[in-house]
């Protein structure tokens, strides 16, 4: 499985992050890169609808603020039941300005998979099958 790794540290009293694009159902691990610092992440603006992002594992508890000790990391999962495409959190470092960044994360698109191209292929091709035997039995 992949992960996305998420480095945070403070710079010029800054609280920074370097990351990419999460997956669906990924893990995401946040990096506390500063030695001495306590990091708090809290994930904001989720709504109802779309549920909290990140769990502590498949079918596992929601977690929607935690800490990372200095210089150590924690890692989370994408919840599968979360439905939207996007979240926010705050990151701080204890004692520097926090930043808000933003996760996008990758769907797996049902089309994308050739399985099921081929399934419906397959499907259409029955029902044109069964269209086209029905006007002739019929006489059109």
């Amino acid at each position: 499985m992949a992960k996305l790794n998420i480095f945070v540290n403070e710079k010029n009293g800054q609280t920074v992050s370097k990351f990419g694009k999460a997956k669906d159902s990924e893990k995401i691990v946040f990096h506390n890169q500063h030695p001495t610092q306590t990091l708090t992440v809290t994930v904001v603006g989720e709504t109802p609808a779309a549920g909290v992002p990140l769990c502590e594992g498949p079918g596992q508890n929601t977690v929607s603020s935690f800490t990372v000790a200095a210089a150590g990391q924690q890692a989370y999962k994408i919840c599968n039941a979360y439905l939207a495409d996007t979240f926010k959190y705050t990151a701080t470092i204890q004692g520097a300005t926090p930043e808000d960044p933003i996760i996008i994360i990758e769907r797996k698109r049902l089309l994308d998979n050739p399985i099921v191209l081929v399934a419906a292929g397959a499907a259409a091709g029955v029902v044109a099958g069964v269209v086209i035997c029905t006007a002739l039995a019929n006489g059109s």
